[in-house]
């Protein structure tokens, strides 16, 4: 069974790498991450649950050593993991929407849907009856995503690159 302070780090590496790559966030922790990345990037709602899941790691790290509810600070990360990823993923159809404008000076929605080429991969399907052991294996997975994404960045001041 993974410690409390393994859970919260994971989840808080996984949350500052999408923040770094995607939006341009710089700083040592969650907090300082996100406070360099303007408000207008995201709905206020899934900037104060960052915050919150910052300040629970922090707690949990630094003083009490235990989540008061695993499940839920889990839930909270997944969620937040979700709506970036979304995010991310609707300022990249944007953007090919513009780019395929561009080269073809045609919108690719006006063309017949047998002849539309696909702009971006579509978003893992999250079943709602999800069982508990399959959750904890697909946040395990990313997680383990994230770890080696954060292990191969070398921008990363977390990271000794030992060459």
């Amino acid at each position: 069974m993974e410690s409390d302070i393994h859970i919260v780090i994971e989840n808080s590496k996984a949350l500052e790498a999408l923040l770094r790559e995607h939006f341009g966030g710089r700083g040592r922790g969650l907090g300082q991450i996100l406070n360099s990345i303007a408000e207008s990037a995201f709905p206020v709602g899934l900037r104060k649950s960052i915050f919150r899941i910052a300040r629970t790691r922090n707690r949990v790290v630094h003083t009490t050593t235990s989540l008061a509810d695993r499940h839920l600070f889990s839930e909270e990360c997944l969620r937040a993991m979700r709506l970036l990823t979304r995010i991310v993923e609707d300022r990249s159809h944007a953007a090919n929407q513009v780019a395929y404008e561009s080269i073809f000076g045609v919108r690719q929605e006006s063309l017949s849907p047998d002849i539309q080429a696909p702009l971006s991969p579509s978003p893992p399907v999250v079943s709602e009856t999800e069982t508990d052991e399959e959750r904890a294996l697909r946040l395990s997975n990313l997680r383990e995503a994230v770890r080696r994404r954060i292990q191969s960045d070398p921008y990363d001041p977390r990271i000794k690159n030992e060459t």
